[in-house]
């Protein structure tokens, strides 16, 4: 309960819009605590898992303070958005999975009406356990149709919990068909038709982009770090030749030549790759997300595993380097 009341009053100071987002976010998710509790305790894993990643580095890799604060502040964000992505995948696989369901949950519905049954008491008997979350709404919709409720009313609270545009667009277009004086059967009927075929098309979108997203992939997570690490090397080689050898200057021809090592830091340059490579993976993943899906939410579950392939590549690939060209370094 302390716990609690802390996390509280550390989430009271947030914004109002930022506040509702995540209402929206935890309720779309099925998750069970109070806006203000989750800002506070996101806010409070972020620092105590942020700032020991930062001590941990100004100790072991004995960074300068300004990297330290760098690494901190970074480390804090990472911690702090990543629990709002795991809500945001948990609602996006909620409502992927009803919206596989839909055409189905919407001819059974029609076929109860067709059957003789009253709307209100058709929407009961249609909630299904195998409709998972949507059972849980239809249920809702339904007892407030029995209660007395416009049966438009009632299904516009529906896509309320679940944070679905195409179950959205779905019930606004059977509401207003109602509204319009159409029959609810007939109108549950061709909008279950319209879904399917829309779902259609975007499986057939989907196969026919599959080259730009293994495009993407490989560019990202291999050929990207790959660079990287060579470059990289590369560097620290010519750092290495230019320590060791005195060279000062050359004459090719009659033009003198001054070979000078490069005089840029290779934890620079390491750092550097390392921020490259985040940057790239993250808004690759949004981008594979886009492109299958639609949405750039749906990238998130490409952005872990792109980043984990490219940092993997990254560091083998330097490992390599060093064991092929070790004499020269």
């Amino acid at each position: 309960m302390r716990a609690e009341k802390f996390y509280r009053r550390i989430g009271r100071a947030a914004p109002r819009k930022y506040k509702s987002y995540v209402e929206k976010l935890l309720v779309c998710s099925d998750v069970s605590i109070f806006p203000d509790v989750f800002i506070g305790l996101a806010l409070t894993l972020s620092f105590v898992i942020g700032i020991p990643v930062g001590l941990v580095s100004l100790i072991f890799l004995r960074i300068s303070i300004l990297l330290f604060l760098l690494i901190s502040a970074l480390s804090i964000a990472v911690v702090f958005i990543s629990l709002h992505a795991f809500l945001l995948l948990l609602a996006e696989k909620k409502a992927n999975f009803v919206e596989q369901i839909i055409p189905d949950a919407l001819q059974l519905i029609s076929a109860n009406i067709r059957a003789g049954i009253t709307p209100d008491r058709a929407l009961l008997l249609s909630a299904r356990p195998e409709f998972g979350p949507l059972e849980t709404e239809i249920k809702k919709a339904a007892k407030e149709a029995l209660a007395g409720r416009p049966i438009d009313d009632a299904l516009s609270e529906i896509p309320k919990r679940i944070g679905s545009k195409t179950l959205e667009r779905t019930i606004k277009l059977i509401t207003e068909g109602l509204r319009s004086g159409g029959e609810l059967a007939t109108l549950l009927d061709e909008t279950a038709n319209d879904v399917r075929q829309t779902q259609s098309i975007k499986k057939e979108i989907r196969a026919n982009v599959t080259m730009y997203v293994i495009f993407i992939f490989f560019a990202a997570s291999v050929g990207a770090p790959l660079l990287y690490s060579i470059s990289s090397h590369l560097v620290a080689m010519m750092v290495k030749i230019g320590a060791i050898s005195n060279i000062g200057s050359l004459r090719v021809g009659s033009l003198p030549v001054k070979f000078t090592p490069p005089t840029i830091s290779l934890d620079l340059i390491f750092w550097f790759s390392i921020a490259a490579i985040g940057i790239t993976t993250f808004f690759g993943g949004l981008i594979l997300g886009l492109i299958e899906t639609g949405k750039e939410s749906a990238g998130i579950r490409f952005v872990v595993i792109l980043l984990a392939v490219g940092l993997s590549v990254f560091f083998v690939s330097k490992l390599l380097l060093a064991g092929m060209f070790g004499t020269l370094t």
